[in-house]
């Protein structure tokens, strides 16, 4: 499993934390973090150790530690860890530096280009909130409820709301043979509401009975039958209009430019075991 995780999120015990799961992790560090160079690797990525700014490590403490992180030798997790770091920007927003620090020590598992294409695609969260947020609850509302256990219930009644309406929208898009991300959410929630006459539980997997015909909320997009003023399925288009352009997410590759520092060459005992 990999972890991704913002800027904003990052700090020395949350990595040791998240890191003690067992999980993988690739998190974006804001500049004023200043990992301790160790070598570069291959791919434009390159080795570093962090000290726990917590603990009051003196400079002769701090240096020690680097050293022993360059010789192989094993660290305190609570003091330093040695991490993987990625630098690039991104054209078109301006230039902006993006650094990406990972538990992925060796490039060979994930090279610099595939983790920077993976933290791209953190963004599908983001997308997901605001089809929660602002499309399925509406803008300005806030939840009813007024008790914890109530509050919880009604998070779960718009968290399986969602679920049905993304299961549609798969189902159309594989239809299509187009990428998820270019249907509309609110397209398709505005045709699921007009579709749908009668209040009755939703299955969990589409099923239809012996000599019935499908019904429209268990097959899907691809397949529905809705009002005459309606379309079927959310096709893909490039005008503004239709259900392809909101919510679009970016391309699945990061488009940018990796930093490359100037070469320096690794100690044998920092290498991948795959260089040995």
């Amino acid at each position: 499993m990999l972890l991704l995780a913002d800027r904003g999120f990052y700090s020395f015990y949350a990595w040791g934390q998240a890191r003690r799961s067992g999980a993988q992790l690739l998190w974006r560090v804001q500049a004023g973090l200043r990992p301790y160079w160790l070598c570069d690797l291959d791919d434009g990525s390159w080795l570093a150790v962090i000290t726990n700014p917590v603990v009051g490590l003196h400079k002769s403490q701090k240096d020690r530690l680097r050293e022993d992180a360059r010789q192989g030798r094993p660290l305190d997790p609570d003091r330093a860890v040695v991490v993987r770091v990625l630098d690039y920007t991104v054209p078109d927003r301006k230039g902006d530096h993006i650094r990406l620090i990972t538990s992925i020590l060796d490039p060979a598992e994930a090279t610099a280009e595939h983790l920077a294409s993976c933290y791209h695609q953190r963004w599908e969260a983001e997308t997901g909130f605001d089809q929660l947020k602002t499309h399925l609850r509406g803008p300005g509302r806030i939840l009813r409820s007024r008790t914890p256990d109530l509050v919880r219930q009604e998070i779960w009644a718009y968290l399986l709301t969602h679920w049905p309406l993304a299961t549609l929208i798969c189902v159309a898009a594989t239809t299509a043979g187009v990428d998820p991300d270019r249907i509309k959410f609110l397209a398709t929630l505005r045709i699921v509401r007009r579709s749908v006459t009668t209040r009755r539980p939703f299955p969990l997997q589409p099923t239809t009975p012996s000599g019935c015909a499908p019904s429209t909320t268990s097959v899907g997009l691809a397949t529905a039958t809705p009002p005459a003023d309606t379309a079927a399925t959310p096709e893909p288009s490039n005008a503004p209009d239709e259900a392809v352009t909101e919510n679009a997410a970016p391309p699945t590759r990061a488009s940018g430019t990796l930093d490359r520092p100037p070469s320096r060459s690794c100690p044998g005992n920092l290498k991948p075991e795959h260089d040995r």
